[in-house]
């Protein structure tokens, strides 16, 4: 920390540089929220009963009067950084400030929901930050949002409002779960593709087709670095590789339906041939007793005959069809 807050008041360089500076900056003003809880509750302890030793909270108002001079400085030093970072910017063409600047000016935050931006990157990025506190944890996101941001309730509920770019574009997710026991205890989440980029990575082309036409896209376009034409062949060549594989499985259903309907063919030409056989028989039924009997079943014969001749008749069709 004392090595952070003795650096010039020089331009962030790099993304790496901007997070590093911010993750202390973060931890710094986490003393802060612990040092006033803890002040709070030692007050409140004191006013409640008079006996109490004054010392415990004496100690807690030195603490949190320290730490809020810290974090006082770490703010200083970081609006001074992100002026030098601007203004190089506008005399070097070839300079762009940290992509996480860039976008929450392209998505045009206040000051405070610039701090929940890059809060939120921090709590899924950070290595220092967020703290293994008990007390942190316990807060649950919501509520730490709104501290490390100095959120009021209604620039929490701006802040997530749907209609917001950075929550349309997707920049910013709800976690929905039915079983949260207040909105203190919602989850927000950037998508990996988002973070690995605000970190500095380099995306590949289905990576970048996951961001494309937001604002962190438009960022990403900027850059000198960014090969476009590179891109569109990737995505091109990615197309054409996807398209290959549809034609494939096709021609394999196609190929399925056609032995499909060849099996049902085999077994209606089955079914044909036992039906004709058992018709057969009843056709060369005769009763040489009485020749009364023997007409009647010629008839009955001729008749039966005329209906196999029909369903035959109907079952080439069938085929045929």
């Amino acid at each position: 920390l004392m090595s952070v807050s003795e650096e010039d008041d020089g331009p962030f360089i790099s993304d790496t540089d901007f997070l590093n500076f911010l993750e202390q900056k973060f931890i710094v003003k986490n003393q802060v929220i612990e040092a006033q809880q803890l002040l709070f509750g030692n007050h409140v302890d004191l006013a409640l009963n008079q006996k109490f030793s004054t010392g415990a909270y004496d100690e807690a108002m030195t603490h949190f009067n320290q730490s809020l001079e810290k974090n006082d400085k770490f703010s200083k030093i970081y609006s001074e950084r992100v002026k030098a970072t601007t203004a190089k910017s506008k005399i070097d063409s070839e300079f762009l400030p940290p992509r996480l600047l860039r976008l929450s000016q392209k998505l045009t935050l206040t000051e405070k929901e610039t701090q929940g931006l890059y809060f939120i990157l921090l709590y899924y990025c950070g290595c220092q930050f967020p703290p293994v506190s008990k007390a942190y944890a316990e807060r649950g996101m919501g509520r730490n949002l709104r501290l490390f941001a100095d959120f009021t309730e209604t620039d929490f509920f701006l802040f997530l409002s749907p209609t917001r770019a950075h929550i349309s574009q997707g920049l910013i997710e709800f976690v929905e779960d039915e079983l949260t026991p207040d909105f203190s205890q919602i989850v927000l989440k950037m998508p990996q593709e988002v973070m690995k980029s605000l970190c500095g990575g380099q995306l590949s082309a289905d990576e970048f087709l996951k961001i494309d036409k937001t604002a962190l896209a438009e960022i990403i376009s900027e850059e000198k670095s960014f090969s476009f034409s590179h891109l569109t062949q990737t995505i091109s060549n990615a197309e054409k590789k996807k398209e290959k594989s549809q034609v494939k499985q096709a021609d394999l259903d196609v190929h399925a339906l056609l032995k499909e309907l060849e099996m049902e063919e085999k077994g209606e030409g089955g079914e044909d041939e036992d039906e004709g056989e058992g018709e057969e028989v009843v056709i060369g039924e005769d009763d040489d007793d009485d020749n009364d009997e023997k007409d009647e079943d010629d008839a009955d014969g001729i008749d039966n005959g005329s209906d196999i001749i029909m369903k035959s008749n109907k079952k080439e069709k069938e085929k045929e069809k």
